[in-house]
């Protein structure tokens, strides 16, 4: 479970994901370009409900909150923005 917490979006991916942000935020994104930012959006979003499903599991196994449960393993929330 803790795996499945811990995993990101790989560097590579998280590199090309911020490039088209980038872009997005400076108006010179192609439609191409945008079309694959939005892949890269509902990718990242499966991923951080899966990672939040796991969390719940574990607090609820802990007996303890997600926030606690987050704390005390040092995990923060993900931003993409």
């Amino acid at each position: 479970m803790k795996q499945q917490i811990n995993r990101g979006l790989p560097a590579d991916l998280r590199q090309r994901y911020d490039a088209l942000n980038t872009k997005l935020h400076d108006d010179t994104i192609t439609p191409q370009e945008h079309e694959e930012l939005l892949v890269f959006i509902d990718r990242i979003e499966l991923a951080d409900a899966e990672r939040m499903q796991h969390l719940i599991a574990l607090a609820q196994l802990r007996g303890v909150s997600v926030d606690t449960l987050m704390e005390q393993l040092g995990i923060r929330r993900t931003t993409y923005a």
